[in-house]
């Protein structure tokens, strides 16, 4: 962590009071954020950037957002699935929609396969030209393809989450066409956001992309691994992978099962939550929850599935007072 901001950080009196954490007062940054602030990402320079999981990427690319707002361009942020494309849809209506666009619900719109719409609820005429656009890969093409290929879009931000997806076999090729589109169109700023590329695979993007790599491995949110079996539990986190520790008892009354487990998270002092299930099958996935929920629900019957929306591997999120569920659509 640093507990400054870098010199030349280009970032505006309204982004650092507003975007940028503090702590008692003092900003307080991920390396992954200082080092993208350093190579220039507050000052319009596009960036490749490949860290851990909670390593403060999204806040970087909210940060090239906000300044492509500022300066009166069009922004686009692109994800992988409709269900990340309605989350940032909602942090950024949060975040960004009172302080950076004037609370003009027309100005965020959000795009995907099954509804294009902005925080009025009302159909864009043009969502291309929106201040903040949220969309899937695949729609964003299906929208730049229908108003003709882009020849010049040095007014526009992209954020590309999730980047990795150039490699999917079934995918990819859409990603590549598109991003193939608005690097021959020139963007005003590029910012690409990963967790898991190699590192030749990140230099190798970066260099076709043109833009600047910004590589952190370290993790400074460390993870805990636990297996739980008949002999017990076994557990090791990602500060010290070489110290496993095994055999350590289970709960008293715990039994080896999804349900049995869940509830024993839950009813814990301090609760694990988030809680991410994974599931073989949509099915199983309705099963887990219609066995969870009479554990968890206040009132009258809560019908599965009223809220759900589409997410990669069959996930359901759990929460203690508040049961969504996360389905493949």
């Amino acid at each position: 962590m640093k507990y400054h901001l870098p010199e030349n950080h280009g970032l505006s009196t309204q982004i650092v009071s507003n975007l940028v954490f503090k702590s008692d007062g003092t900003p307080a940054l991920t390396d992954a954020q200082y080092a993208s602030l350093e190579a220039g990402v507050g000052q319009g320079e596009s960036l490749l950037v490949v860290s851990p999981t909670s390593t403060g990427k999204t806040q970087i690319a909210v940060w090239a957002i906000a300044k492509g707002i500022e300066k009166g361009c069009n922004t686009v942020y692109l994800v992988t699935h409709r269900a990340l494309a309605k989350q940032k849809f909602d942090d950024f209506k949060s975040i960004l929609l009172d302080k950076f666009l004037d609370t003009n619900g027309a100005a965020l719109v959000i795009a995907t396969g099954d509804y294009v719409v902005n925080v009025e609820g009302d159909t864009p005429t043009d969502p291309l030209s929106v201040p903040l656009l949220v969309a899937t890969y695949e729609k964003y093409l299906a929208l730049l393809s229908a108003s003709g290929i882009p020849t010049d879009m040095g007014k526009t931000v992209v954020v590309c989450d999730e980047i990795q997806l150039i490699g999917d076999k079934s995918r990819g090729q859409n990603v590549e066409i598109l991003l193939t589109m608005i690097r021959n169109a020139g963007w005003k700023q590029f910012v690409g956001l990963s967790a898991v590329l190699e590192s030749r695979d990140a230099n190798d993007l970066a260099n076709w992309l043109g833009v600047t790599l910004v590589t952190q491995h370290a993790r400074e949110k460390h993870l805990r691994y636990e297996c739980w079996s008949q002999n017990g539990i076994a557990t090791v986190t990602s500060e010290q992978p070489e110290n496993i520790q095994e055999n350590l008892p289970r709960p008293t009354g715990v039994n080896l099962d999804p349900v049995s487990i869940l509830i024993s998270l839950l009813n814990q002092k301090v609760k694990p939550v988030p809680i991410i299930v994974f599931c073989m099958k949509k099915q199983d996935m309705y099963d887990l929850a219609e066995q969870l929920l009479p554990q968890f629900s206040k009132g009258g019957p809560t019908q599965l599935g009223s809220d759900g929306i589409a997410i990669n591997g069959l996930i359901f999120l759990l929460k203690p007072q508040n049961f969504t569920t996360w389905q493949v659509a």
